[in-house]
């Protein structure tokens, strides 16, 4: 997966660990309210609204709202 994402692709900047990622919104004044995996995501917010968006397993979706 690295070769295809990163270097192939270059596609992948950098990674965290799902428990780490508060910390990114936070320092730019976000707090996070949600975060899920791709599966959940898509039966959520894309099925629902018809749109068929193809996403890797390793993405997750954060969302976060303005302090």
């Amino acid at each position: 997966m690295y070769e295809e994402f990163v270097v192939k692709q270059r596609i992948r900047r950098f990674g965290m660990a799902p428990g780490d990622v508060g910390g990114l919104p936070a320092s730019y004044g976000w707090v996070e309210r949600e975060q899920t995996g791709v599966a959940e995501y898509r039966v959520r917010r894309l099925e629902p609204v018809g749109c068929e968006l193809p996403a890797s397993g390793l993405e997750r979706f954060v969302f976060a709202e303005k302090r």
